[in-house]
């Protein structure tokens, strides 16, 4: 039989070296989360019953804590989960999130966000039962943490997420976790013992959106650093992976791709995008990175809804102008047919 001791070096072995994996290869931390994630569950499942103390090594306890023992728990807490339907809300949860703030901000970011935000919640929570003898597991914190960070960042930006088993399409950021905060209002006011950390989660939130705000400040996830003609910035590190590596463009397909991008713009982000594409057709690496801009940002004219589209960093401009003039839409609109 396993002791607890060999259940938390088991458990932080399958968080830790999925999640370094990840950050030295800066690649797939999304991916790592969630098989971390499932893996711990999985091993709780396998084992359960052969040694329960062992949920008390691995759950964060605020009674620990306040005596100094036990600090690893503030790591694994966050990896481990209850029930089938606690694990498979979270994970679908990071299934709509986590690889979207990772392909902004980059592979490791995202693991500093899952980590800190998740710390912040559980913290947050051990202030509130300081002392008690209560044990908290889940990633939730974490999770909510990350969408604080995307709603800081990306306020604008349009999501499909559930509510209560109701999917809710084209959704603001700031909307969807305006109803989530609502609707954890509403748990913890007519179902106060539904066993819901509501404080780890709003602590995760509060840290997600500072640390958003610090990312946006230090122009992370934008394409910021790098200038153009005029000296505006365009593009942080972005700028290196675009360089270098542009087939040349035909001056005719530059102008049609100007003229599209004319047609859909409809917010002064993405006109300004427009603006400094065309003045920068006779230098590559700043046109591409120019139509990075306008493609983060690109948005149905006819409903308004997200266009979706491969990451375009580092693509040579000839591909990523195929990729604006191939443009579409769910609900019928296409970029080349109805914009003139």
């Amino acid at each position: 039989m396993l002791s607890p001791g060999d259940y938390l070096l088991v458990v932080l072995l399958i968080i830790i070296v999925p999640l370094a994996v990840a950050f030295l290869r800066n690649a797939h931390m999304s991916v790592a989360l969630l098989f971390s994630n499932v893996a711990v569950f999985a091993l709780m499942v396998l084992l359960r019953g052969e040694n329960p103390t062992a949920w008390y090594v691995l759950a964060f306890n605020p009674a620990d804590l306040a005596a100094g023992k036990n600090l690893s728990s503030l790591l694994t807490s966050m990896f481990l989960h209850i029930s089938d339907m606690h694990i498979l809300f979270n994970m679908i949860f990071m299934i709509f999130w986590a690889p979207t703030l990772e392909s902004r901000i980059g592979p490791r970011l995202l693991g500093v966000v899952y980590l800190l935000t998740g710390l912040a919640g559980t913290l947050t929570y051990a202030v509130v039962h300081w002392g008690d003898a209560t044990l908290l597991l889940g990633a939730s914190g974490a999770l909510m943490g990350i969408a604080g960070v995307m709603v800081a960042m990306y306020p604008q930006e349009r999501i499909t997420f559930f509510l209560f088993f109701i999917p809710l399409r084209n959704v603001r950021l700031s909307t969807a976790l305006a109803l989530m905060l609502a609707a954890e209002s509403l748990l913890a006011i007519y179902n106060p013992g539904s066993g819901i950390a509501h404080e780890a989660h709003l602590g995760g939130v509060i840290a997600g959106l500072a640390l958003g705000s610090m990312f946006s400040r230090a122009g992370v996830g934008s394409t910021r650093g790098m200038t153009g003609r005029d000296g505006r910035s365009v593009a942080g590190d972005g700028g290196a992976r675009g360089s270098g590596r542009h087939v040349s463009v035909h001056p005719s397909d530059l102008e049609r791709t100007a003229h599209l991008l004319r047609g859909m713009a409809v917010t002064e982000a993405q006109r300004e995008a427009v603006r400094e594409f065309e003045r920068n057709l006779d230098e590559p690496d700043i046109a591409a990175l120019w139509l990075d801009r306008f493609l983060e940002e690109a948005r149905c004219p006819r409903c308004g809804a997200p266009l979706s589209h491969p990451d375009t960093s580092g693509m040579p401009l000839k591909r990523k102008i195929s990729i604006a003039r191939g443009l579409g839409c769910g609900c019928g609109w296409k970029v080349e047919r109805d914009t003139e």
